[in-house]
């Protein structure tokens, strides 16, 4: 049986837990991530789960990454990851509320 013993000071914690445990076992691949975030999209939940949910704002919040993930998608598709990367050059490159939905509107005001 393996025991991990955790410091609290420092990389401590992560140190021991990686003595222990492989990092794939840690820190799941993006793909997983993926997997797990669009089953637990797709599940039914119960109408009382579903009311705190909006009313925590986290339909909301899964509808911004949603959004976020296409305005992304779009915008690499059309002009590489190294032009993407314009974004974070300042808050001017930032995109506009209304570009993410119309990433081409970025991409004609920023490139």
């Amino acid at each position: 049986m393996n025991h991990c013993s955790c410091n609290v000071t420092g990389s401590g914690v992560s140190q021991s837990i990686g003595a222990v445990l492989p990092p794939s076992a840690v820190v799941p691949s993006v793909a997983t991530i993926r997997q797990r975030f669009n089953e637990r999209r797709q599940r039914k939940q119960p109408p009382l789960q579903r009311v705190i949910r909006a009313l925590l704002g986290f339909d909301a919040k899964m509808n911004q990454y949603t959004r976020g993930k296409a305005f992304v998608d779009h915008v690499v598709t059309k002009v590489g990851m190294a032009n993407f990367n314009t974004i974070w050059t300042g808050p001017e490159t930032l995109p506009l509320p209304t570009e993410v939905d119309e990433p081409q509107r970025w991409i004609d005001r920023v490139l």
